[in-house]
């Protein structure tokens, strides 16, 4: 991929032949030259030679390794971890080592962990460092005065980049941008898939305008450019396309001939694909633009972020533990198993929802167990069952075996499936999970469908399971009863996160408003779910 980036590798790098090896700095042939720096290249990129990193651009890496979190499951680290993984930054500036742009990305990832996207968005230092905005302008209410106003962000962005005054100074600027579009990315999907529903400005920047009806028609317009309407109503659309304007730009400022993919900023290729993802899911019908896009970035993403061992060699052992560099791995395989499963193409689907099962640490299978779906039921009858095989014994940074963290967690007042099944099992006779009778398959045990103490992320391979089965079988009863091992495994669980958990509901939803007898179950599950807006 990097050797096509550059235009003539013949002429030198300037500021970057001291990290040149001799061999390819000698070479006195263009030909010779170009075929060194190919190498050269190649063997960075695939991780057999290592490029020294400045103090600046170790930093960055830092800053984005927190902003990938923010959209993982938490992995806690023990004291000494974080202590290790964090730079010194008060020794940093002190010695003048800091960036200036150093504090204001600081503050504005730190906002981005708080959830406090609109409050990151509405810097002022944002607003002038990057887009020179004038807080006393005005504008119409009209779709001209939206495309011109967008037109200019981005020329505002052009000179912002070419404003830079070394590589280190090129990254810093163009990770700020990348933060500013993340912020806008989160802010949209808060208000329009996980909540909490709050009001947002209809503008992402600080802007004084009448209106904006019609800026967001022409941001929905932008969206359907694509190649289709939208699937519903969905608001704040102009945060979605401010999101990719910004991160669009940036990827081509960084790939392109200004700075060097090795020294770049490698998750934007993720985090662009998760927009052209999101764009595609509240389209009514598939994009081929969006497809060809989404194929190269998630192969650009795969290449570099593929392993456990990639990822730990990026950001480097002190500042990703191995646990959650599994965990990383594990998501951007179900991701990209989502984007196929999108598409229809299930073989690639279900390739990568396999891989992102080993990189979980868990091995799934349904089988037969003898066990009973109602409270009244006496004679035990064959039922599907989740075996959850999870060679992910591992020992987590607080020195806490699995079922240790999960008994902590649960002490912290977030077990609520009890209260939860309680209040279902009110209004049906049928049992959210079949009570199984003793057997002697040792995988299943004490009368469970799988393991009780699952992961967030393997909680969520488990899930998406259904997805595959959705789109490979005939919508039908039979279909429904396939995904309810899945189901009622993650239903069995101590702890869920929040979105898993609804998620959850809502596949329960679907499967039981089709059975007469649990009809008003699914009803009031729903009712329950309604403060969350729509979810898919």
């Amino acid at each position: 991929m990097l050797p096509s980036t550059f235009p003539s590798l013949a002429s030198p790098r300037g500021s970057l032949s001291h990290l040149l090896p001799p061999a390819l700095l000698g070479a006195s042939d263009c030909a010779d030259r170009r075929r060194s720096a190919e190498s050269f290249w190649f063997r960075v990129e695939r991780g057999i030679m290592e490029v020294e990193l400045t103090g600046e651009q170790m930093a960055l890496r830092f800053f984005e390794l927190r902003l990938l979190r923010c959209t993982l499951p938490l992995v806690q680290l023990s004291d000494s971890a974080v202590i290790n993984g964090v730079p010194d930054q008060k020794n940093a500036a002190a010695s003048g080592q800091l960036h200036t742009l150093d504090v204001l990305i600081s503050n504005m990832v730190s906002l981005i962990e708080s959830g406090k996207y609109v409050e990151a968005l509405a810097s002022s230092d944002v607003s002038l460092s990057v887009f020179e905005l004038d807080a006393n302008s005005f504008y119409g209410n009209d779709v001209e005065s939206a495309d011109h106003f967008y037109a200019g962000l981005v020329e505002h962005v052009d000179l912002f980049f070419k404003s830079k005054s070394s590589i280190d100074d090129a990254l810093y600027r163009a990770f700020l941008v990348m933060t500013i579009a993340v912020a806008a990315l989160l802010a949209f999907v808060q208000c329009n898939v996980t909540g909490p529903i709050e009001a947002l400005p209809p503008c992402p920047l600080p802007l004084r305008v009448l209106q904006s009806l019609e800026w967001e028609n022409w941001a929905r317009n932008q969206i359907m450019s694509a190649g289709s309407d939208l699937l519903g109503k969905f608001t704040n659309l102009q945060y979605l396309v401010f999101a990719k304007m910004l991160l669009t730009r940036t990827k081509d400022f960084l790939f392109g001939e200004t700075v060097e993919s090795p020294f770049g900023i490698r998750t934007i290729s993720w985090w662009l694909a998760r927009i052209n993802l999101i764009q595609q899911k509240i389209m009514d019908e598939h994009s081929s633009s969006l497809f060809d896009s989404l194929q190269v970035l998630f192969k650009e993403t795969l290449d570099l972020f593929g392993t456990k061992e990639k990822v730990r060699s990026y950001w480097g052992a002190k500042y990703i533990h191995e646990e959650e560099a599994s965990t990383m791995t594990a998501m951007l395989y179900l991701e990209a198993g989502i984007m196929e499963q999108t598409y229809s193409r299930l073989d690639k689907c279900r390739l990568h929802f396999r891989s992102a099962e080993l990189e979980s640490g868990l091995e799934l299978a349904v089988t037969g167990v003898l066990g009973m779906r109602t409270m009244h039921q006496e004679e035990a009858k064959a039922q599907l069952v989740l075996v959850t095989n999870s060679n992910s014994a591992l020992i987590d940074s607080q020195g806490l075996s699995q079922d240790s963290s999960d008994q902590l967690v649960q002490s912290n007042g977030h077990d609520t499936l009890q209260v939860h099944q309680s209040k279902m099992l009110e209004v049906s006779d049928v049992l959210m999970t079949p009570k199984l009778v003793a057997c002697g398959n040792s995988k299943v045990k004490g009368g469970q469908n799988g393991s009780k103490s699952l992961k967030p992320i393997q909680q969520a391979v488990v899930l998406a399971q259904c997805l595959l089965i959705e789109k490979s079988t005939r919508n039908d009863e039979m279909q429904r009863w396939d995904m309810a091992p899945y189901i009622e495994a993650i239903d069995l669980q101590e702890y869920s996160p929040f979105i898993i958990r609804c998620f959850c509901d809502i596949l329960r939803i679907r499967w039981e408003s089709t059975r007469s007898r649990t009809k008003e179950r699914a009803l009031l599950m729903m009712e329950e779910l309604q403060p969350v807006k729509k979810f898919d």
